[in-house]
């Protein structure tokens, strides 16, 4: 047991007391109560001591020499298999590009970080030009780390909790509102590298990483469904960038069945046996639907960069490869014979807050009737 001891420091009481420092010897602590050394408080200030050395009693001290950095590093390594790949690619980016380089050389420990170090580190990345919304998701996985720390018994509070973090503005996507402009669109890409990347984001919504991951094992021609159950992410790895498979989706909606109408059936038939006809120079790639004319599946930069460079070059509405998922959904909020509840099942969203604010399930009869819907019109 921890024994504590009440003292007076500029009129003020604190607790004094000695914790392990981690290494088999011990450490002085010297924290204040909060109440001024005045008539009436003492006994005030005796509870509230008992009450700071209690949970120092509680604290794991094998984290006590563990730096901010190290500990969120050895949080992602223990939850790897928690997060999409995607997502923890993200998250080493940001701890490896922005957070160790700012906390290392600070050498802030774990238990010893407060909230004007965290809002230090924000402002530091603000002023460096990145958006709130950026310098958000850096705060999202420091608070994770430290409310993995709490649990574990390494800190006594999760200071990420007192912060003021940046406020988040709306971000601004760029996509088409109606289907003239996504039909124009569609008759530029036909015939290009990106006419069946284009097909599965503009019909579809899918985001780039599910079309590239998008199997003829995971499409029933017969039967006409398609599952979305993999995704293709461009990952850097030991410092070489690599194609990263994964059956691990972005959320559980994003898993996806959809069925086929005449027209989406047809056309993947007709690519199907064009596709059979490939030279190809390896057969790796030979179950992907997503590849080029010698059997090689797409990169995601090949798609974001090339698809991006035909928009200019047709002089159409600038919109990125993600914005057709955009323009998918926008295609079935301005039809009235939808609700954003199917909608939210059609785009595989986490939450039907992404497109309005309840959630809702819908069945696969109501997503061949947007497919019927926007194939028809396209």
């Amino acid at each position: 047991m921890i024994k504590g001891s009440l003292q007076i420091n500029n009129g003020t009481y604190y607790v004094s007391f000695r914790v392990p420092d981690g290494k088999g010897g011990q450490k002085q602590k010297f924290l204040s109560t909060g109440f001024k050394a005045i008539k009436g408080n003492k006994k005030k200030a005796e509870q509230r001591a008992k009450e700071i050395v209690a949970k120092y009693e509680d604290v794991d001290y094998t984290f006590s020499e563990t730096l901010l950095h190290e500990y969120i590093a050895q949080m992602l390594e223990r939850k790897k298999h928690n997060y999409a790949p995607t997502t923890l690619h993200h998250y080493y980016d940001m701890l490896n590009n922005h957070i160790t380089p700012y906390f290392k050389p600070r050498k802030i420990k774990v238990r010893d970080v407060r909230p004007c170090d965290l809002e230090a580190f924000y402002a530091y990345e603000l002023n460096k030009g990145l958006s709130p919304n950026t310098v958000t998701k850096y705060h999202t996985l420091i608070y994770t780390a430290l409310k993995d720390a709490l649990k574990n018994n390494a800190v006594t509070r999760n200071v990420a909790e007192q912060v003021t973090r940046p406020k988040k503005v709306k971000p601004k996507h760029t996509f088409y509102t109606n289907l003239e402009q996504c039909k124009k669109l569609w008759e530029v890409m036909q015939g290009t590298d990106m006419e069946v990347p284009t097909f599965f984001g503009l019909f579809f919504g899918l985001r780039r990483e599910e079309a590239l991951g998008m199997k003829w094992s995971n499409i029933d021609l017969d039967n006409r469904t398609m599952l979305v159950c993999e995704t293709v992410t461009r990952q850097k790895i030991d410092d070489k960038w690599v194609d990263v498979v994964s059956t691990t989706m972005k959320t559980d909606e994003s898993r996806r069945t959809f069925l086929l109408d005449d027209k989406a059936c047809n056309y993947l038939k007709a690519l199907k046996e064009k596709q059979s006809h490939y030279i190809r120079e390896t057969t790796e790639y030979i179950d992907y639907v997503c590849v080029d004319e010698v059997g090689v599946r797409y990169r995601a930069d090949f798609i974001s960069s090339k698809f991006s460079k035909l928009v200019k070059q047709n002089n159409l509405d600038y919109i990125t490869f993600h914005g057709l998922r955009h323009s998918c959904a926008t295609a079935f909020a301005n039809d009235s014979n939808f609700t954003m509840k199917q909608i939210q099942a059609y785009m595989g969203h986490s939450t039907y807050e992404i497109t309005a604010n309840t959630y809702a399930h819908t069945d696969n009869n109501s997503k061949l009737n947007q497919l019927q819907a926007i194939t028809t019109i396209l």
